[in-house]
């Protein structure tokens, strides 16, 4: 053993251990407070909707869950299997809107509607 060696004292293993489940439980509640503004509940309406519709409006509401928090932002992402054939989205004073496109490796025929270009959110 060198003289550096001998001068150090070891930790004991009980020691370790505490500092280790300290680290560890610190590093889980930074990763439970980061997720905490994604977490929300949203709901979703229509008066107009039915399967097989060619044509529905949908509402989306945001509550926010007490007098500190606000939504800042809301993205809703949809489905590039089976693609909307056409998305609007209603201006909100105050709020900007954009629409995320991509287009399709091959034109997709619904009905008398063809298209190679969906939106994937808004």
């Amino acid at each position: 053993m060198s003289a550096i060696e001998k001068s150090r004292p070891s930790l004991p293993r009980r020691t370790l251990r505490r500092r280790l489940s300290a680290v560890l439980a610190l590093a889980f509640a930074g990763l439970v407070i980061g997720a905490v503004p994604a977490s929300a509940h949203i709901q979703v309406d229509s008066t107009d909707a039915a399967q097989g519709g060619d044509m529905a409006e949908f509402t989306f509401r945001v509550p926010n869950e007490s007098t500190r928090a606000s939504t800042t932002q809301v993205r809703i992402s949809l489905p590039t299997r089976t693609p909307f054939a056409a998305v609007r989205v209603r201006a909100v004073s105050g709020w900007k809107t954009r629409l995320t496109t991509k287009k399709l490796a091959k034109p997709l025929t619904v009905g008398d509607f063809s298209f190679d270009t969906v939106v994937t959110a808004a």
